[in-house]
């Protein structure tokens, strides 16, 4: 029995320390798209909420700052199943009613090269775009910059 306890205890650290890379690296994916869009001038500058920051804490991942309107605040997580997906939304609009965008990254590129995961970063940056696009407050000029 105690041996069934400890590697119980064991496969928990191991999935959590699991899914800590995987949130790191949608993360990083989002700040990558983040960044070619202020060297290609789309946007005038993005904040990456570091770990248990102040906007961590007030559910920010990452705050973009578009042209014209004011911040787009965003979340971040990452696909485990379409039910936990589902109740992270829930529970994170419930949590933070005032952060619009929610983005879940499907598939999770945890090897860094731009060249072999370009179809995923492609999907995540029209993700973003759509997430900003269905917000009320932002012109059209400013998704059709982003789009081109």
């Amino acid at each position: 029995m105690r041996y069934k306890k400890q590697n119980d205890k064991r496969r928990k650290r191991q999935r959590k320390r699991q899914q800590k890379k995987f949130f790191n690296s949608a993360e990083s994916a989002v700040v990558w798209v983040c960044e070619k869009w202020l060297n290609e001038g789309k946007i005038l500058q993005y904040i990456h909420a570091r770990p248990s920051g102040e906007l961590d804490r007030r559910g920010v991942d990452v705050l973009i700052f578009l042209n014209s309107t004011a911040p787009v605040a965003v979340q971040i997580t990452f696909k485990i199943s379409d039910k936990q997906i589902k109740d992270k939304r829930d529970r994170h609009f419930k949590k933070y009613p005032f952060v619009p965008g929610f983005l879940v990254v499907e598939n999770v590129p945890l090897n860094q090269h731009v060249a072999k995961n370009q179809v995923i970063y492609d999907k995540i940056e029209q993700d973003l775009i759509d997430i900003i696009a269905q917000l009320t407050y932002v012109p059209r000029e400013d998704i059709n910059k982003l789009k081109s």
